[in-house]
């Protein structure tokens, strides 16, 4: 579970986060909020809650992603880890498959360095190209398909590891 504070305007609000399976739980006070969020192109998500869908816009910046939505600008941000926690989710370095498909393309080797957004595979479904790209700087430790395999939704399909500050970009 990771701990985020939550900014919109002048009020702030602390909240803990984690996943299961495909579905985001958020505990923010006594409430839990369950909702799935489907990443449709660099900046652009469906997020799914009680049967009502809608767009939101993000933009990660410097250890906080920005959150647009029904007019309203959301700042997130993830509590520093502890020694020996564990890394939040976001920085895990696992690049998950959006959706199940076939893989068509890998566009890095393994020890490769990569930048933000860098296209790493694409992957077809539903006769569309879905491209995985780098989510932050860093090195390819791993390519977990292969061209032509068959990849279930969720799974992981690279590994990363971040770059120290000062890296690529």
């Amino acid at each position: 579970m990771a701990e985020r504070t939550l900014r919109v305007g002048d009020d702030t609000v602390a909240c803990d986060s984690s996943r299961e399976g495909d579905t985001w739980v958020v505990r923010v006070g006594g409430r839990t909020h369950r909702f799935r969020c489907t990443r449709l192109e660099p900046g652009l998500a469906l997020v799914e809650c009680r049967d009502r869908a809608r767009l939101v816009h993000f933009a990660p910046r410097g250890g906080r992603t920005y959150l647009h939505l029904d007019g309203v600008t959301i700042e997130v941000e993830t509590a520093r880890a502890e020694a020996g926690a564990t890394a939040p989710s976001a920085l895990s370095g696992d690049l998950r498959a959006p959706m199940p498909g076939l893989v068509v393309k890998i566009h890095v080797q393994v020890g490769e360095t990569v930048r933000t957004g860098q296209p790493i595979m694409a992957l077809e479904a539903m006769k569309m190209e879905h491209v995985v790209r780098a989510p932050f700087p860093g090195v390819v430790r791993a390519l977990c398909a292969a061209v032509g395999e068959p990849v279930e939704g969720d799974a992981v399909v690279a590994q990363l590891e971040p770059v120290p500050r000062g890296g690529a970009s």
